[in-house]
């Protein structure tokens, strides 16, 4: 939902990461048949036309624009990811750089599955995504 949330309102924040994304809501059910059955109930079942208006109001991919300056935006895929259609992660960094109105960079985690993304980024890094630490002196 953070890319829907981008673009209906980039200016909502400063900066974004997107984790292991569902950014086609019309192509992953059918990319990742198995587990496009768990969010059918909140993003929609491309199969059902009464689900067609709102997937194409809300899908991230279908509704990126080039009218829109976006926040810096940081896209994690794991290549092994199971759940989400990875490549449409890949193809939403590639069309929002190409578009040239906001910065987006693709992490790509090799062979890391769904879940261990940020977790493997952040022990790499030492960067720990969470609320801010309290200012010291």
């Amino acid at each position: 939902m953070v890319n829907t949330l981008l673009n209906h309102n980039p200016k909502a924040v400063g900066a974004a990461v997107s984790e292991s994304g569902v950014n086609s809501f019309f192509d992953s059910p059918r990319a990742n048949v198995d587990t496009g059955e768990y969010w059918k109930p909140e993003f929609g079942d491309p199969n059902k036309p009464n689900d067609i208006p709102f997937m194409s109001k809300e899908d991230p991919l279908k509704n990126l624009s080039a009218d829109k300056t976006y926040p810096s935006t940081l896209v994690l895929i794991g290549t092994k990811d199971g759940v989400v259609n990875v490549g449409n992660g890949i193809t939403l960094a590639d069309i929002r750089q190409k578009m040239g109105n906001g910065e987006t960079l693709l992490y790509s985690r090799i062979g890391e599955g769904h879940d261990p993304v940020n977790l493997n980024l952040s022990l790499q890094t030492g960067v720990f995504v969470g609320p801010p630490k309290p200012h010291q002196g």
